[in-house]
């Protein structure tokens, strides 16, 4: 009859790399979704959409350009 201290560790090594591998792939999932916001992002500020920046910036954004200038939500979307 195998150990049985063994046959809890071999099971709890097996049960730790399942939720390893899920937390993985909930990491790997939510830097994809990251991404992919802001690919959208940035490609509405290459086309000027205002609307669609409008509906997904947060409201207290202060956007601070590469001169150190900055500018709020409102001021930042009507420069564009």
């Amino acid at each position: 009859m195998p150990d049985v201290r063994r046959v809890v560790d071999v099971i709890a090594s097996a049960v730790g790399l399942a939720r390893s591998r899920r937390a993985a792939s909930s990491e790997s999932a939510l830097r994809t979704a990251v991404l992919a916001s802001e690919d959208a992002r940035f490609a509405a500020m290459v086309r000027g959409d205002t609307d669609e920046l409008r509906e997904a910036l947060d409201d207290g954004l202060s956007y601070v350009h590469s001169t150190g200038r900055r500018e709020t939500k409102e001021r930042f979307l009507a420069t564009l």
